[in-house]
């Protein structure tokens, strides 16, 4: 299976569609409560976070997975600062997984950060997200802390950048 991978604008994504696959992926999978992802999917508001890469099946042309590569002085920023990113939202739909799909959006995640000079990337995730954990350590992001946001605990992982 072949993907076209690149930024959400260039592939001329549907907003609907970003907001449906997240909304698929992080509460299909009970990641987070409906009333959350309303607000928290809405597409202008993932939009004005940061770059967001997309991964479109070359056979198909369907959205496959997304991740938003976001820098220290967005508003959505929470833990990274000057000269650091974070990556937000890793997001591969059920039925592209296991194909490397995810390895790949990390993979043009960190490549964004590398040219924007970034240091370091940083990203959270939820406990119970074993699989994203074991993939993030696949590419070398090394779990530092837990930080807790809305009432909920997450692990932190951090990966230094070589430029």
């Amino acid at each position: 299976m072949e993907f076209l991978i690149d930024e959400v604008d260039n592939l001329n994504i549907p907003e609907s569609l970003l907001t449906e696959l997240l909304s698929n992926v992080y509460v299909g999978e009970n990641y987070v409560e409906p009333e959350v992802a309303e607000k928290l999917f809405e597409a202008t508001s993932v939009k004005s976070r940061g770059l967001i890469i997309c991964a479109v099946e070359k056979k198909s042309s369907k959205l496959a997975g997304c991740v938003i590569v976001v820098p220290y002085n967005s508003f959505a920023c929470k833990i990274a600062q000057k000269n650091e990113s974070e990556m937000h939202l890793l997001c591969v739909d059920a039925k592209y997984r296991n194909k490397g799909l995810g390895m790949l959006l990390i993979n043009s995640a960190i490549d964004v950060a590398k040219r924007s000079k970034n240091k370091k990337m940083i990203l959270w995730t939820q406990q119970n997200m074993v699989q994203a954990q074991r993939l993030y350590s696949s590419v070398g992001f090394v779990y530092i802390n837990n930080i807790t946001r809305n009432g909920r605990e997450f692990l932190v992982y951090e990966k230094m950048l070589n430029a």
